[in-house]
Parts: C-alpha cells; structure tokens; sequence
C-alpha cells in the first residue's frame, strides 16, 4: 500500500488564487474611485475663483453706489484707493526683491571678508647698499601643494622664484636695491624659512651689505638681522617665520642673530607705561 504523503504546503495554488483575485479587486476599486478623490487643502484654481467673486462682488458695489445720491464720488474715491494700493503693492514687493538683493550681496562680501581674513600676507623685504651685486631673498615655506609638491631647498646658485599660486617676487638684479617677497596665503601654524642669498658680486669683491630687512604680518612689524656675506654664491638662514594665530606671529631667529634680533625689536615704553613703572 503506498504511503500517503502528510507534508502541509501553506503556499499552494488555491492560496495564489484568493491573493490573486484580492489584488484585482483592490485595483478595480481603486480604478473606480479616483475620479472622486480630491487632494485636501486649496489649489490655485480654487484662489482664482475666489478672486473672480470678490472681484465680481466689487463691481456689483460700484454699480450700487452710482445709483445712490453720491455714490459716483465714492466710487471715484474707491477706484482712486484701489489704485493707489495697487501701487503701494508694487513698491512692497520691488522693496522686498531690492532688500533680497542686498542681503546676497552682504552675505557675499561677509565671505569675501572671512576669505581675505584667512589670507593676510608675509611680506618680507631686504635692501643691500653693494654698488652691482646680487642679493636675494628667498622665503621657503615648510608646506606641500595640493598634489604634495615642496619648494626646492635654498640654491645660492641661481634666482629661485616663487612656488606657490599667488605669491610674487620683486628681483632687482643689481644693487643698491631691494628685493621683495611676498606670500598670499599664510596658513596658521606653517612655517617659513627666511633666507639671504648672495648670488653674484657683479665684479665688486667687496661683501655684500644688507643694511635693512623687515617682516609684516597680521599687522605686526619684525626688523630682521642686518648681515654682512662675504662671499658670492652663498646663503643664510636668518631665521624661523610662524603664524601662531589668526592675530598672532613669532619669529626664531638663528642662534647667531637672536641678540641682534632681540636687541632691534626691543619694545620701548609709553610714557605712560614708564609713569606707572616709577
């Protein structure tokens, strides 16, 4: 005798079937419904109809009035009112479209003056009194580019220009003269090397004499170290340049310049410091 097979099967043909027949009926009433359904809340027709009344119904008052002792005045009155709030309208919203503009327009520049606060430039510079000699100056900033690109180390060599976009280099080539440096974009925390170089003595052997130098940044005035290089094709570090703080700098000059460093940016007292001191 065979064994009869017990196994319950839930999803079976009959059950496909009812599934089948309740989708099709959902979607047939579905089908006959939505020509009766109706979003909630006013759509533009409906505004547009109610514009049309009240319209309507105001020149059915203009018609009551002209008949009424009078009336004609007032509606003359009314057409005038109408009129002119009509136009107080019009400046209302060519006040509103003026007032969105000049918000763009200081929304922008706030940017642009958080953009130029960031950006706040090194300005180094170097004056040398040696009649046809060479110096220059050459700031080496202690960063990577975009693509992880470094400035080339100080070559005493050779005029090295500037590496980043947006800094400039103002060479004089023959001396007495100066030489500029200036870099646009000053991170905080990214240090710059400050070097001298002297690059060619254009046939005067005398050594080359850098009578000024000074540093500006984030409002703040460094002298740096006067020096004397004797030879040509030569350089030195005058020192370590930081941004410590978006109101805030520090210079590290090297061990042989710092008492000429210190000694040149001695801060002297107000007078009225020196009377509080006494």
């Amino acid at each position: 005798m065979r064994a009869r097979n017990r196994e319950v099967n839930i999803f079976n043909m009959s059950l496909l079937d009812i599934l089948c027949g309740a989708l099709g009926a959902f979607c047939f009433l579905m089908l006959v419904l939505l020509p009766y359904w109706k979003p909630s809340g006013q759509r533009a027709e409906d505004f547009q109809k109610q514009y049309d009344t009240a319209a309507k119904e105001l020149d059915a008052i203009r018609e009551k009035l002209k008949s009424m002792p009078g009336g004609a005045d007032i509606a003359a009155k009314l057409n005038r009112m109408q009129s002119l709030m009509q136009k107080q309208q019009g400046m209302i919203n060519e006040l509103e479209r003026r007032a969105a503009a000049l918000k763009k327009r200081a929304e922008a520049a706030d940017d642009q003056v958080s953009d130029l606060k960031m950006r706040e430039p090194l300005l180094v510079s170097v004056r040398w009194a040696s009649a046809n000699q060479n110096v220059d100056v050459y700031v080496r900033a202690r960063g990577k580019t975009g693509t992880g690109k470094e400035m080339p180390l100080v070559d005493p060599l050779k005029t090295q220009a500037t590496f980043f976009a947006g800094d400039e280099f103002l060479d004089c080539q023959s001396g007495p003269c100066n030489d500029t440096w200036q870099s646009r974009d000053v991170p905080v925390n990214m240090q710059y090397e400050i070097h001298y170089k002297f690059v060619a003595d254009g046939g005067n052997p005398v050594p080359a004499d850098i009578l000024d130098a000074y540093l500006m940044n984030r409002g703040v005035f460094l002298k740096l170290p006067r020096v004397k290089m004797p030879k040509p094709q030569t350089s030195t570090l005058v020192g370590v340049f930081t941004a410590t703080g978006p109101d805030s700098i520090s210079f590290t000059p090297e061990p042989e310049y710092k008492a000429q460093f210190d000694e040149m940016n001695k801060k002297t007292p107000k007078p009225e410091e020196e009377k509080k001191g006494k």
